[in-house]
């Protein structure tokens, strides 16, 4: 009798152990088959996340744009100091502005060695944009940016750069170069003299033919940098110049009779056009 409860007890606990073992193998099907629930993102709730993960606008900031306003007057035209490239230079002897040719209101590039002017009034927007020196017409002397504005200290400063710049740019998706270099120009100018109010012009078109050099100066090129330039007047607390706009025909290039002969640089009607412009878009904050 002992013998046999012995054994029904044997038999109840293997049938026992075989029941937990195939319950075991019936959890483990449904757990490979179940999917598994989806992890919540890190730093934010799902919604955050996506939108994240959303490209940033890339269309720039227009609050800079100077827009039209009352005539500002030569007076107004007469306080201000024009820096740039050759593109500004050429205001000197087009006569443009009220002392014509003996103008001191033009400043551009002095020769690196002499000091002197140089003939073609080049400078270029690039990293050593700070160091580079200007012609300071009032003593003649070499200076540095920083150092003419702090002896100047004018009440408007319009920046004209970028026409040479754009063609070291190798990928014009990719900004960074040109805008690090003219922000660290802008910040110079500040640091050297806070009260000036700064207008950063639009790089000016060129003609349809010079477009077509394949140089690395092209007017789409300039239109994507203007729009850089634009963007950054915003971020810095400058005005932005839209003269470009008084320069183009239809088809976005130079208007012709603007040419002064070699599809950079421009008439004396050209530059009448720009400072029109100026005095009628005024910096009034």
């Amino acid at each position: 009798m002992k013998d046999t409860i012995i054994k029904i007890l044997l038999i109840v606990i293997a049938v026992l152990i075989l029941c937990n073992v195939l319950l075991l193998g019936v959890l483990g099907i449904l757990t490979i088959v179940s999917p598994k629930p989806l992890d919540k993102p890190s730093g934010g709730t799902e919604q955050e996340q996506t939108q994240a993960d959303l490209p940033t606008s890339t269309t720039p900031n227009t609050s800079a744009v100077l827009k039209e306003s009352a005539d500002m007057g030569q007076a107004y035209i007469d306080s201000i100091i024009f820096l740039g490239d050759s593109t500004t230079y050429h205001m000197i002897n087009r006569g443009v502005l009220t002392d014509g040719k003996n103008t001191m209101q033009v400043w551009s590039g002095a020769d690196e060695e002499s000091g002197k002017p140089t003939a073609s009034g080049t400078l270029t927007l690039d990293s050593k944009i700070t160091s580079t020196h200007i012609y300071y017409p009032k003593t003649g002397e070499a200076l540095t940016i920083a150092e003419a504005i702090a002896k100047e200290k004018p009440q408007y400063l319009v920046i004209t750069l970028g026409v040479n710049g754009i063609s070291f740019v190798k990928d014009m998706s990719n900004p960074k170069s040109f805008v690090a270099s003219y922000g660290k120009l802008i910040d110079a100018v500040k640091a050297a003299s806070p009260q000036t109010k700064i207008m950063l012009q639009s790089i000016f078109p060129v003609t349809a033919a010079y477009d077509q050099k394949n140089n690395g100066i092209t007017n789409e090129r300039i239109d994507t940098a203007n729009t850089w330039i634009m963007q950054l007047a915003a971020e810095k607390g400058c005005g932005y110049l839209d003269t470009a706009s008084v320069l183009k025909n239809q088809n976005g290039t130079m208007i012709e009779i603007y040419d002064a002969g070699d599809g950079v640089h421009m008439t004396a009607d050209a530059y009448k056009a720009v400072v029109q412009y100026i005095r009628t878009h005024g910096y009034t904050e």
